[in-house]
């Protein structure tokens, strides 16, 4: 595990100083550690980091299938965090694919979430994330976004986890 969190911090590192081919090649080999040692958690996190980078190099598709891998192991263990960060790069996906009203609809449902990751998690790309979405959106993303209810803490429906489709 020890290796497994020491490549993860320097895939950070990488991210944080804007190399993020360096960034994207080390969270990368970080995903096969975590799979490799069972460590799920840390896995979906892993992901959600690569969907994120994908998404900033304009690979969406590529993007999108990280973001579903982590959405759907948060889900399987239920983690809050993990499936917070999961409904935000579902709300980018959606504004970069031109789906402004979906777009508003998730980031309004996650508005005010504050869930944090050992390498910074939906806290860390929050801004980024909205800042996108509302440099696509329109005026259907500005509607959806404001008749969104916001809930003080998100939580998937009941009775099972959370499924959110694009």
């Amino acid at each position: 595990m020890r290796e497994t969190q020491t490549v993860g911090t320097l895939g950070a590192l990488a991210r944080d100083a804007d190399d993020e081919d360096r960034a994207y090649e080390l969270i990368a080999k970080n995903v096969a550690l975590a799979r490799e040692v069972a460590v799920p958690w840390w896995e979906s996190g892993m992901l959600a980091e690569l969907a994120q980078l994908a998404l900033n190099a304009g690979r969406i598709d590529e993007g999108d299938a990280r973001a579903r891998e982590s959405q759907a192991l948060a889900d399987q263990m239920q983690v809050r965090g993990g499936r917070v960060f999961g409904v935000g790069l579902l709300a980018r996906l959606a504004a970069e694919r031109g789906q402004f009203e979906r777009a508003g609809r998730l980031r309004g449902a996650i508005e005010d979430e504050d869930a944090v990751a050992p390498l910074g998690g939906w806290r860390r790309h929050r801004q980024r994330c909205a800042a996108l979405i509302r440099e696509a959106a329109s005026t259907l993303f500005d509607h959806a976004w404001h008749v969104t209810p916001r809930r003080s803490r998100w939580r998937p429906p009941r009775g099972g986890p959370s499924r959110v489709a694009c």
